[in-house]
């Protein structure tokens, strides 16, 4: 069969060490044995923070693979910058000029001074409006000119067959409505969290975007030919929020593991660092923000100690309130017992993971999804004490496949037992049928194979391809966008 080529709507890629960066690389990796060679648009490495990039990421990238780096633009934080500008100027020429005593005692001037607490009516109407015009759906829309334009490019260049999008950021699936649009070529939306039903963002967000993402979300799943989501249980909730769609529109490809990596794991030592210590060791590998919390595993931790275990809690990646955190640990007697690395390289988050006992797993009020960790965690063979609600898809794979245990994220004393339980089986755990199974279900080169074939059902039937055919069949608004 020939090979075609798909275009690849990624915005986290190598070097971003990004959520969703790895399930990418994945599909780049093994879709050519599937027949599609995928060609990227990706943005610039200088867009990120340094601290979220990962230079030898970017040797993961298979070699010889086509990727279009992009620009991104930031009106809100160009609009904020100025502002600010502003701000600082008229403070500075009101202190200079005597004004700002005569401000602070003006009854007017209290009256409309805004409460941070409280913002007032036209505060969050400013903020509502700038969020709509300059950030919707998100803060990356900055990116949809320069990847259309990139994209438009790989299209004439290399007789596209199809284009794939991945989200968040969920801009990248406005780009590919755009491109369907103007190429008529049949898209592939991948979600890889929901949109306009993100149970973590629905108190974030301005009652402006509360009534434009469903709207954006429709628009996006109506112009593309197949969807798809990273549970079963999300696929199931778009075919019911979608029933005018045909349901076999919706698929299901999980997350899954590099086998790759799993050579890794199977490589490392079985004697392991032990720290100076003979502690047993429980790793949380993966970044705490949102409703995310590590007290209560602080407190389950402080809990074992007191009962006579040695035990060391590992937290690896960004923690939203980590002072809090270390002075929770501090007031409780436990802050050599609890270490934190903040953002490490893939390879040596990979090295401190072969040295753990038992993983933890935060994943606590969203129901619909499972966090990728848990795949980089399975080729370890060690259990995983997952911190989620009990009717959710994270806790029905830990269960489905007797992959460890599934607690309150709030019940500390919980924790502790489940943790103490688990170090006690994680020694025998990698003989477990349960995980076995769990191996050959998340597989990512099997995984791959599905995308492929998603891939192929969205080809027009009885339509040669780009490749015989000789032209793309594009728009001559192409030709105004790509130089």
């Amino acid at each position: 069969m020939a090979e075609r080529c798909v275009l690849m709507l990624s915005y986290p890629f190598p070097p971003a060490s990004l959520a969703g960066v790895y399930r990418t690389l994945r599909f780049v990796k093994y879709l050519p044995e599937n027949g599609w060679k995928p060609l990227v648009v990706a943005p610039s490495p200088e867009v990120f923070d340094p601290a979220w990039c990962d230079p030898a990421l970017e040797s993961a990238i298979p070699p010889g693979t086509v990727v279009a780096r992009t620009k991104v633009y930031r009106p809100v934080l160009a609009v904020e910058n100025f502002a600010n500008t502003l701000r600082s100027w008229s403070e500075h020429h009101a202190a200079g000029s005597g004004e700002t005593n005569g401000q602070a005692e003006s009854p007017m001037a209290e009256s409309v001074s805004p409460d941070p607490a409280n913002p007032g009516r036209m505060k969050r109407f400013a903020r509502d409006a700038l969020q709509l015009i300059f950030a919707s759906p998100d803060a990356q829309i900055g990116w949809l000119f320069p990847a259309v334009q990139a994209a438009l490019k790989l299209i004439r260049r290399h007789r596209v067959e199809a284009i794939y999008s991945t989200a968040p950021p969920h801009s990248s699936h406005l780009i590919a409505a755009v491109l369907k649009i103007i190429t008529r070529l049949p898209v592939v939306i991948d979600f890889r969290d929901p949109w306009s039903r993100g149970a973590w963002r629905h108190d974030r967000r301005g009652a402006i975007h509360r009534y434009l993402h469903p709207g954006l979300e429709s628009l996006c799943v109506r112009l593309a030919n197949g969807v798809i989501l990273n549970t079963p249980a999300m696929r199931e909730e778009f075919r019911s929020a979608y029933p005018a769609q045909p349901p076999a529109k919706f698929v299901a490809i999980p997350n899954g593991f590099d086998p790759d990596f799993a050579s890794f794991s199977e490589a490392q030592p079985e004697k392991r660092e032990r720290n100076g210590n003979d502690a047993a060791i429980v790793c949380h590998p993966g970044s705490i923000y949102g409703k995310r919390d590590l007290r209560p595993v602080v407190a389950a931790v402080e809990k074992l100690v007191r009962s006579g275990r040695r035990v060391k809690f590992e937290q690896i990646g960004s923690v939203e309130n980590e002072s809090a955190v270390r002075s929770y640990a501090e007031s409780l007697g436990v802050r050599g017992d609890v270490l934190f690395h903040g953002m490490l390289p893939h390879e040596d988050t990979l090295r401190r993971m072969s040295n753990a006992d038992v993983f933890l797993l935060s994943q606590p009020g969203a129901a619909l999804q499972i966090p990728g960790k848990i795949f980089e965690m399975l080729p370890f063979g060690r259990p995983i004490v997952a911190l989620t609600e009990s009717d959710g898809a994270t806790a029905e794979v830990i269960n489905r496949y007797g992959l460890g245990s599934v607690v309150y994220p709030s019940d500390s004393g919980a924790i502790a037992a489940a943790i103490a339980r688990n170090i006690e089986i994680a020694a025998e755990f990698k003989s477990t049928g349960g995980w076995r199974k769990a191996m050959a279900a998340f597989n990512g080169r099997e995984l791959t194979k599905t995308l492929g074939q998603t891939l192929d059902a969205c080809l027009p039937k009885g339509r040669p391809s780009n490749r015989s055919q000789g032209t793309v069949p594009i728009f001559a608004a192409r030709k105004m966008m790509v130089p």
